[in-house]
């Protein structure tokens, strides 16, 4: 939370003079952000969620008129070249890091991405000159007991450097423990298709029936404030039924929403619903959450490796019924989500069936991932 929001803090802080903005306690959640008091900051999120949000808004919509610099440096900055959701996987991969040094994990040989599917482009009809690039990776340095992997899918213009925030952009990230820690997946699947439509999965997905978590108590109370203080806002509506078949991979703190897009007015016309704030939602408030949601798991993954609360380096041995269960249900997940990947019909059209296969058997969801 203190690194997702500095960006904009200190972007506040700097200009409040210049450009008379009134101090309010809006802005003392903003400063508590800053300057390390995160307890204060979540208590005013908590108290007034829609009021910090709307502050935290006003704030993006100053960076026209704020150095880039203040905003590029914590990967915040989101207008200068990049596709939309690579800031997420800057912020993940450098959380990752600090994650790892802080287990002493030192970066040494990791499993890659075989080279022939960590990029490919097709062309783009819009803008002129555009493509459709994906980039495959795998997380670094290496944790043994941790699958981590995202494709991110960009448009991007010529040089693969645009502001354009059009067509397809897409983020599918998964952390994914082995069978011997009691953890549910971290799950973010984030589209943006032409149209200014977007669709958005943020989740600690259940690996066991009727949507048990494997979840310490701890970790998940904590969980429901972040799910309870975004689902509040009403710029992130519930996106609607899940099908009976995904709903069992959806946790009730799933934060699942649709932005943007038209609908038809009472003339038979097509009309705007949300869609001239959807993607600058996006970028802000949904970049928030993100980071809150990653960093929760990788609090928790830390809690289950040191042992579960007890003393040592390793997590809590489970039995040997418990494993089995947890290898069957890892693997049930893995069959579901690579059989009815969404992403394949998109996937095959831009890239061809051969990459499309290989990508999801080999890379997203593969077999033995960690068993």
């Amino acid at each position: 939370m203190v690194t997702c929001r500095r960006a904009f803090a200190a972007a506040t802080l700097s200009f409040i003079s210049s450009y008379s903005m009134a101090f309010s306690w809006e802005l003392l959640a903003v400063k508590n952000v800053a300057t390390h008091r995160p307890v204060i900051a979540q208590s005013l999120f908590r108290s007034r969620p829609k009021r910090c949000h709307n502050a935290f808004e006003n704030l993006a919509k100053m960076k026209s008129r704020v150095p880039t610099k203040l905003f590029a440096d914590n990967n915040v900055d989101v207008g200068d070249g990049r596709g939309t959701y690579r800031p997420f996987v800057e912020y993940a991969l450098k959380s990752w890091s600090e994650f790892a040094s802080h287990r002493d994990i030192r970066e040494g040989e990791i499993p890659s991405v075989p080279e022939d599917l960590r990029s490919n482009s097709s062309p783009s009809k819009y803008p002129p000159g555009s493509e459709v690039r994906i980039t495959a990776g795998l997380m670094n340095p290496n944790i043994p007991t941790v699958y981590g992997r995202y494709a991110l899918i960009e448009t991007l213009g010529d040089a693969g450097a645009t502001d354009y925030f059009g067509g397809i952009q897409v983020l599918n990230f998964v952390l994914m423990p082995s069978p011997e820690i009691s953890m549910p997946v971290f799950g973010a699947d984030v589209v943006s298709l032409p149209g200014d439509k977007h669709l958005i999965v943020i989740d600690f997905q259940p690996l066991r029936d009727g949507g048990y978590l494997d979840l310490h108590p701890k970790y998940e109370g904590k969980l429901r404030e972040i799910h309870e203080r975004y689902s509040q806002l009403d710029i992130l509506p519930w996106g609607g039924d899940i099908p009976d078949a995904a709903s069992r991979y959806f946790s009730k703190y799933a934060l699942w929403t649709r932005l943007g897009g038209s609908k038809g007015n009472t003339d038979g016309e097509k009309t705007d619903t949300n869609s001239n704030d959807a993607l600058h939602t996006v970028q802000t408030t949904l970049y928030h959450a993100f980071c809150e949601y990653f960093d929760l798991y990788l609090e928790a993954l830390d809690h289950e490796l040191s042992g579960g609360g007890e003393a040592g380096n390793e997590a809590v041995a489970l039995s040997s019924d418990q494993l089995s269960d947890r290898k069957i249900s890892l693997t049930g997940y893995l069959n579901y989500r690579s059989e009815n990947d969404p992403a394949r019909p998109m996937l095959r059209r831009l890239y061809g069936d051969t990459f499309c296969e290989r990508l999801i058997s080999e890379v997203l969801f593969p077999a033995g991932a960690r068993m």
